[in-house]
């Protein structure tokens, strides 16, 4: 149930990966650790995991067919890249594969290929003799990070399976305090300490952050993904979530432009909108004469029961205020989304249109944009 709640996040690619993926399995940069501020500065160095000791092994099969000379070259050449120690064998058989144990705190791994013609077949690929440096990167990952990342397949962020589901159960925490009328800074960094994930941005997104006043708008119960998106990108900011080799995954504050794929305010829902939150397509009488906007949705929103978030970043480059916009609707027995959209469709100089939406722990709310 929780693995079907994270397709469709960034873009159509990115839920058409995830559903696939998830259907298979079950400038200057300062980094931020859980409990520790996202716009303050950290007094001391974070502690550094200690680094597992890896011995490493490489053992190769080759039969009749590999010329004269092939198999001691090969081993000679992987001994230069990194393992520590090479074996050989003559054999008609031999797969490839990576054993993995670890013995009183050392990972030994050793891994299995054989040559077939004049590459080696290992359990990441073939390769020719000539791809030291792919075969010495192939051999420091299985150093930084062992058997299962290594050969694990790659997905959005460039993580793995278990490392998104891991992520999106973090992210999915819900905003345990209100949020309305509290300062930016001070509401990004409560968040972003309760989701248990270290926070990195860069200079750009630091400034931006601190010079932010009061949040205009309720998260409170609402995803920590959800939300701190939401937050951010007013600013211009995005979260791109990412994981360097050997280390765990963080999440990226950065400016939207320099990011390729970020994580969403919220997805699509799985089911039809009638179906994911059938208040919204209850009937009832409404009738409102030149009578702002804003009023208008916060009582509306009541009758729903579900969270309305506006998308601040297209309401201040269009140039809309829902407060100074009067809106009228005479409707007798109406379904309550299709007078929402009646209302949001009188605001100038572009329409605006809710579109039911569903944040990272699964709960719906109606983000308010322009299409």
């Amino acid at each position: 149930m929780m693995l079907a709640r994270l397709t469709g996040f960034c873009s159509t690619g990115f839920s058409k990966c995830f559903t696939a993926l998830l259907l298979f399995s079950c400038g200057m940069a300062v980094s931020t650790l859980p409990g520790q501020p996202l716009l303050g500065q950290s007094q001391r160095r974070p502690a550094q995991a200690t680094k597992k000791h890896t011995f490493l092994t490489v053992e190769i099969y080759s039969n009749s067919s590999v010329a004269l000379g092939g198999q001691q070259r090969w081993v000679e050449m992987l001994q230069k890249v990194g393992a520590d120690r090479v074996s050989s064998k003559t054999s008609a058989g031999g797969a490839a594969g990576v054993d993995e144990e670890e013995v009183g705190g050392t990972r030994y791994i050793k891994v299995r290929g054989f040559l077939e013609g004049n590459k080696l077949v290992l359990a990441s690929g073939s390769y020719r003799i000539s791809d030291v440096a792919k075969i010495r990167d192939l051999f420091q990952k299985f150093r930084d990070d062992g058997k299962q990342t290594t050969l694990a397949a790659k997905h959005d962020f460039g993580l793995t399976a278990e490392q998104l589901v891991s992520l999106s159960e973090k992210l999915a925490k819900p905003v345990a305090e209100s949020t309305e009328g509290k300062p930016l800074a001070a509401v990004a960094d409560a968040i972003a300490n309760q989701v248990g994930l270290p926070f990195v941005r860069d200079a750009t997104a630091r400034a931006a952050l601190a010079g932010q006043g009061n949040v205009l708008q309720e998260f409170k119960g609402m995803s920590s993904g959800t939300a701190l998106a939401a937050l951010v990108k007013p600013l211009g900011l995005v979260l791109e979530p990412g994981r360097k080799q050997g280390q765990q995954v963080k999440v990226h504050v950065k400016r939207a432009q320099d990011s390729k794929l970020s994580w969403p305010v919220g997805r699509e829902p799985e089911q039809v909108p009638v179906l994911a939150e059938p208040k919204l397509f209850q009937k009832m009488p409404i009738g409102i004469k030149n009578y702002p906007l804003d009023k208008v949705m916060d009582a509306v929103q009541k009758k729903a029961q579900i969270p309305f978030i506006y998308d601040e970043q297209v309401l201040a480059s269009e140039g809309i205020d829902v407060a100074k916009t009067n809106v009228s609707i005479s409707n007798k027995n109406g379904a309550l989304m299709v007078m929402i959209n009646k209302l949001l469709r009188q605001t100038k100089p572009r329409r605006l249109s809710g579109e039911l939406r569903v944040d990272d722990g699964g709960k719906t709310f109606l983000w308010i944009t322009v299409r």
